[in-house]
């Protein structure tokens, strides 16, 4: 499971839209490494998952990653 995450500066559909892209953009390197990409899904989680709630660019630049989990 690829997960994009993105900071809260912009609305919900902004940010919804381009933490999936960001998800997105992971698992297509991750198949060009060789990953089989059924094996691999993309979510897009916006800003709803921040994991530092701060107002800083510290804080927002944090918030804007991609994580990779198994299921």
């Amino acid at each position: 499971l690829v997960e994009g995450h993105a900071d809260e500066i912009g609305g919900p559909e902004i940010n919804d839209t381009l933490s999936l892209q960001r998800a997105r953009s992971v698992l297509e390197a991750l198949v060009l490494l060789g990953v089989p990409r059924d094996r691999l899904e993309a979510l897009g989680h916006g800003d709803r998952a921040p994991i530092d709630r701060g107002t800083d660019e510290g804080a927002r630049s944090a918030n804007r990653r991609v994580e990779i989990r198994a299921r």
